[in-house]
């Protein structure tokens, strides 16, 4: 009878170490100790394992992508560039919902969670905070991980990729003061996102080099969803002074605007101009075309995939916060202000 071929478990049992452990030494991975390595070498020659005999998953290089919500044109249009560039360099990419594994507050429950993905060569998280349970958890796993549109303060370990939020804020807000609008509101997003505050100080920037007042009431953080700008734009363009002009943390708070104004008549642009950041899908399929700061989603998506291939090779990026570069599309939503 012929003798069955040895698979990674094999391999795994006759070092006495964990599968997602052999899996990095194949593929020559950072995570593993000298010794460690030494083992798993000695039990792949002695076992003759050869790698094309193993399943897919041993022979398909892969990455994670991680979030609370795919659910969002802004996720969704990310996810597309990711999807490009990995398929451009051979490898797959795997969706991983993090639910309530980002807030844990347990040692094993994060532990458990980093387990689920050590046979990845990284993982890409997306607009989430994360627990210092988790973070921990995978700082000690040595997993790479690069983070887009981070909540909360970046770890300093972790790479993160955003766009140039100050500037677009300012540019955005200038916009409008251009046009001639003096009563400025800002809708931002959730209150710890770092792009969301650097959005909000871009505007107060502008504010503040126009010598324009700002006035509190116009000023809030909430989050990023269009029921979030639709209640916070009722409540505003009911005031007996109202905002003449709205810079949006993103645009489905813009849209959440834009329908809060048509509940009470007003004209766009002539009445209420309205501006987001992201240049989603949307914003420009809807009428009337929404005027927004574009980010290039789809490059950021691209761009998380090659820096964390980089770092799973033990590569050093030249940053650890990277930034590529926005800027405004004028479309039909901002206009000199009216009545």
């Amino acid at each position: 009878m012929a003798q069955a071929r040895p698979t990674l478990q094999t391999v795994a049992r006759a070092a006495g170490t964990s599968v997602a452990t052999v899996s990095k030494v194949l593929n020559d991975r950072p995570g593993v100790s000298a010794e460690t390595r030494e083992r798993v070498i000695e039990a792949l020659a002695s076992s003759k394992y050869e790698r094309s005999t193993d399943d897919a998953t041993a022979r398909r290089q892969y990455i994670v992508c991680s979030a609370e919500n795919f659910a969002t044109p802004y996720s969704s249009t990310i996810l597309s560039g990711m999807v490009n560039a990995a398929s451009g360099f051979h490898i797959d990419l795997v969706v991983r919902s993090l639910n309530d594994a980002a807030r844990v507050s347990d040692a094993e429950s994060a532990s458990s969670w980093v387990r689920q993905i050590s046979g990845a060569l990284g993982v890409v998280v997306l607009t989430t905070s994360l627990s210092a349970e988790l973070v921990h958890a995978i700082r000690r796993a040595q997993v790479p991980i690069v983070t887009i549109d981070p909540i909360g303060t970046s770890d300093s370990n972790f790479v993160s990729i955003s766009a140039t939020n100050w500037m677009g804020g300012r540019t955005a807000t200038d916009h409008l003061i251009e046009l001639g609008h003096r009563r400025i509101a800002w809708l931002g997003g959730v209150p710890d996102s770092a792009p969301s505050i650097e959005r909000r100080l871009g505007f107060v920037s502008a504010m503040q080099q126009a010598d324009l007042s700002i006035d509190d009431r116009y000023v809030s953080a909430d989050d990023f969803s269009f029921e979030s700008g639709l209640e916070r734009a009722r409540s505003l363009l009911a005031l007996p002074t109202r905002p003449t002009g709205f810079v949006c943390a993103n645009d489905d708070i813009a849209l959440g605007v834009v329908q809060a104004a048509r509940e009470r008549s007003l004209e766009i642009p002539g009445q209420v101009s309205i501006i987001g950041f992201d240049d989603v899908p949307q914003a420009r399929q809807l009428s009337p075309k929404l005027t927004t700061v574009h980010q290039p989603l789809t490059g950021m998506g691209a761009m998380a995939v090659e820096t964390l291939l980089s770092l799973s090779r033990g590569g050093s990026p030249a940053s650890s916060q990277i930034q590529l570069a926005t800027s405004l599309v004028i479309r039909d939503t901002t206009g000199k202000p009216g009545s």
